[in-house]
């Protein structure tokens, strides 16, 4: 009689950390829910914040050497703006107590749609631009370290002061490579037109903010116009010394998605300011453009809410001529269907040191409500994908993936998003999960964030 071996196969999925500047092993995320896979990747959630109804008006930055993660966010509870980062020790929130979450901002109603950035600069240096509601205004947070002292300080750029001009919704912010932030914004203005806003910093002879320690502001309209300017998105790029902002928004008045990019001097069309030009990038639908995510790198990129067809679509530039859209210099694509809110940012994209753009956003099926992530096929090594525009062959040149799902009538997830690559080029998406409860919401902030996962098998006798 003969004895027969029989083999198991036993596949062991290992996850690489992260390793910073210097060699050193960045802090990691605890493992906690593995989300999904694809392509040999591993997606994870995690919980950062569930003191209470906090989350809301979530943006995320990682610092350019450390890879650290910082996200601004709302505190629906207090009413407060909060800021959390990931810490190696002293933590005070999230899993294994490794993020320190603090109140940046309780002066009245602050903190909606908050924008955080981090200075490209040797010494720490943080910003929030967000909405103070109580005072219809554009406030700015900075959070400076230096000679071994860190602490945040507060001002006010533009005030509605009991008007009814309502100063800082949908505030994008961004520090040039001298550590000076700019402001895209939009102002609610009723009694005489709304507008796209922009703002910096100066030295001196500013027109507008309230910085006494570091100068003033100076604060200009770009493009004016019932509805322009909401959801503004923007990115900074120089020509030899010249500082040269884009900013994406929507046109409300016309449902379009557009792009207004400075110029100096008086050379601009299209926009209310001379040196800003401004054209549409896609107006093909009656409404178009909401929700615009926007990303500069080698090339412009946007994703954006088509609200006439219910779908999330992706601009970017091609050659003069070969496009769909924006005067035929862009291509405009259906990714698949979306679901974002009209009060919040549900909308992400970031684009990684390769040029590969992903999409964070808020997807409902069958009556669920899903955080989702979107990537062109070549992104995530992959031969077909199952959303997109279809090739030649019939195969969808995306891939379209669910990270976590609502697991009751009771939740919501996703209300609010913002994603961002490390200097790894690994992403996390920082988000929103609403849990109702008899009381009223409850509100968390997540985090998603993605693992190289190599999977070797192991033969068993």
């Amino acid at each position: 009689m003969k004895t027969r071996n029989h083999l198991k196969i036993l596949i062991v999925v290992l996850v690489m950390p992260l390793i910073g500047g210097a060699g050193a092993v960045l802090a990691m995320p605890k493992m906690t829910n593995t989300a999904a896979v694809s392509a040999g990747f591993i997606w994870h959630t995690a919980t950062v914040d569930s003191n209470g109804d906090h989350g809301t008006h979530a943006s995320i930055a990682f610092h350019p050497t450390s890879g650290i993660p910082w996200i601004s966010y709302y505190d629906e509870e207090n009413q407060d703006l909060m800021v959390a980062h990931r810490v190696s020790s002293g933590g005070n929130c999230g899993p294994n107590q490794e993020w320190y979450c603090e109140t940046v901002d309780s002066a009245g109603d602050v903190g909606r749609y908050s924008s955080i950035d981090v200075a490209p600069l040797s010494i720490w240096k943080v910003g929030v631009a967000y909405y103070d509601t109580s005072s219809q205004a554009l406030k700015f947070a900075e959070y400076i370290c230096a000679l071994g002292s860190c602490s945040w300080s507060v001002v006010t750029i533009e005030a509605g002061g009991g008007t009814s001009i309502s100063y800082g919704l949908y505030p994008s912010l961004k520090y040039d490579s001298n550590g000076n932030p700019n402001i895209a914004y939009y102002i609610n203005d009723p009694s005489v037109s709304d507008a796209l806003r922009f703002a910096y910093r100066v030295s001196s002879a500013g027109n507008c903010g309230q910085d006494s320690a570091a100068g003033k502001w100076r604060c200009y309209t770009v493009d004016s116009g019932e509805g322009v300017g909401q959801f503004a998105s923007m990115e900074l790029t120089y020509a030899a010394t010249l500082l040269i902002p884009y900013v994406a928004y929507y046109d409300k008045s016309k449902g379009d998605l557009k792009l207004a990019k400075y110029v100096g001097g008086s050379g601009g069309t299209g926009c209310t300011h001379v040196s800003w030009s401004c054209q549409m990038i896609d107006g093909a639908s009656t409404d178009v453009g909401q929700q615009v995510s926007f990303e500069l790198t080698n090339g412009q990129y946007f994703a954006y809410y088509d609200a006439t067809n219910a779908k999330l679509k992706f601009a970017y530039r091609v050659w003069a001529g070969e496009g769909n859209c924006g005067g035929g210099d862009f291509r405009c694509v259906s990714i698949e269907s979306a679901a974002p809110l009209s009060n919040a940012r549900s909308i992400s994209l970031a684009v990684d040191s390769t040029d590969h753009p992903l999409i964070a956003y808020r997807h409902t099926q069958a009556g669920n409500s899903h955080l989702r992530v979107a990537q062109p096929i070549e992104a995530v090594g992959s031969s077909s994908g199952n959303c997109g525009p279809l090739n030649p062959g019939s195969i969808a040149s995306w891939q379209c993936l669910s990270i976590e799902t609502e697991s009751s009538a009771l939740e919501d997830i996703a209300t609010d998003v913002s994603v961002a690559f490390d200097p790894q080029d690994m992403p996390m998406v920082a988000y929103s999960r609403n849990g109702l409860t008899i009381s009223g919401d409850d509100h968390d902030l997540k985090i998603a964030y993605r693992r190289i996962g190599i999977f070797l098998p192991i033969v068993l006798k």
